[in-house]
């Protein structure tokens, strides 16, 4: 009986030293997120719901990349895994609450769905063309050969109401699309530097 016990006792601590760690993890993340934006000194009354969840895209994956090494394997994001990335946005953001309230309460107030209505997608950038390759080495990535011949790269951070049509592999090769997004930057572990980045924000299928 006492050796059942002791045993249970060890299995309970062992996934509460496991979750406790986690979230150390998670509130090193959120307030590193709140250091990023505070110091970019952001006028938040008068930024846009884009604006304010560009930044908060940025400065969580910049810090994300720093700490990478302390995720154990199976716990690292799957930037293909719309679920996991929007669990680990809720995370950080329920810590952020701590470090960076009023950025929190004031991103809240606005519709921050990366293009959800109509009125968002308009306000990003967009280019039409075909598709030449979709990977997920780094993240899941469109090699797009825009209507002018160039090829271009776009990254998929965020879940929108059309991500599906690449997590659930739907679009092929020479598929022809429209793709909204905007730049921020991504920390290249190899070049060690931020370099700008597309990032996709909507995506319309012609």
């Amino acid at each position: 009986m006492n050796t059942k016990i002791n045993l249970f006792s060890i299995i309970i601590f062992f996934f509460s030293f496991n979750s406790y760690s986690q979230q150390l993890l998670i509130d090193v993340i959120a307030e590193e997120t709140c250091d990023c934006i505070n110091k970019k000194n952001l006028n938040l009354e008068e930024s846009s719901s884009n604006d304010l969840a560009a930044t908060l895209t940025t400065c969580m994956f910049a810090s994300y990349q720093t700490n990478i090494d302390k995720f154990k394997e199976n716990e690292k994001l799957n930037f293909s895994d719309s679920k996991q990335m929007r669990g680990f946005g809720e995370k950080v953001g329920l810590s952020m609450v701590k470090y960076c309230p009023n950025f929190i309460i004031e991103l809240g107030k606005m519709k921050d769905d990366f293009g959800s209505d109509e009125e968002e997608v308009e306000s990003y950038e967009s280019i039409t063309g075909k598709i030449k390759l979709i990977t997920s080495e780094k993240y899941l990535t469109i090699k797009l050969v825009e209507d002018s011949g160039k090829t271009t790269d776009f990254f998929l951070l965020n879940d929108f109401d059309n991500s599906y049509l690449i997590t659930d592999k739907i679009l092929k090769k020479d598929d022809k699309i429209e793709v909204y997004f905007y730049e921020i930057d991504l920390y290249d572990t190899k070049l060690n530097k931020f370099l700008p980045q597309k990032i996709i924000s909507d995506i319309i299928k012609e």
